[in-house]
């Protein structure tokens, strides 16, 4: 990245789902490596799900890059009870509102582009219309990057490494319903 950057254009404005994590952060650094004029947005359910530590990241990664960042605040009261009572897991709910909100901010701004850092989607789904005026990028996805390679990147911008998922709502939701742990696994698997 560091012999590849490209002038930034006015015209590319896109917003950037950031939660904290290795993904989300590697495609804020590679948006803005690859000339996007990147606001980040983090939507916030509450500590449960977005873990101070995580913010500390956030805080971090957005001043060095000096981008522009916006918290998004969320009401994941359903999901969390309904995860906590055992009745869903809460990574697919809690993914498809948190995709709805940040799409709603980026219609509302007139912002083109969506990036998100999740690896699920792949091959042509990874870069795909949403509308008639909105693009949804997965970075990460869109590049065929391993987890290894976007750790290697980060650690240039002394963000913390978190073990596990880093989601205390799916911590929780595993250690009472150690059932639900294959449909992490089966997530996992996806991305890898």
């Amino acid at each position: 990245l560091n012999n590849n950057y490209f002038k930034q254009s006015e015209s590319t404005d896109a917003v950037v789902a950031l939660s904290g994590g290795v993904d989300s952060s590697f495609s804020l650094i590679l948006a803005k490596s690859l000339g996007f004029n990147p606001v980040a947005v983090t939507v916030d359910p509450g500590t449960i799900i977005l873990p101070n530590q995580y913010k500390i990241n956030i805080k971090t990664i957005t001043e060095s890059l000096n981008i522009k960042h916006e918290y998004l605040k969320a009401d994941y009261a359903d999901v969390i009870r309904e995860s906590l009572e055992g009745k869903l897991h809460p990574c697919g709910r809690c993914s498809k509102n948190t995709s709805q909100i940040v799409k709603n901010y980026a219609i509302e701004n007139e912002i083109p582009i969506i990036i998100f850092g999740d690896m699920l989607a792949t091959g042509t789904q990874c870069i795909n219309k949403q509308d008639d005026s909105l693009y949804r990028l997965n970075l990460p996805a869109s590049l065929s990057t391993g987890k290894q390679e976007i750790k290697s990147l980060i650690r240039n911008y002394d963000l913390r490494e978190f073990n596990g998922f880093g989601c205390p709502l799916l911590y929780e939701v595993h250690r009472k319903f150690p059932y639900m742990k294959k449909f992490s696994i089966q997530r996992i698997l996806r991305e890898i």
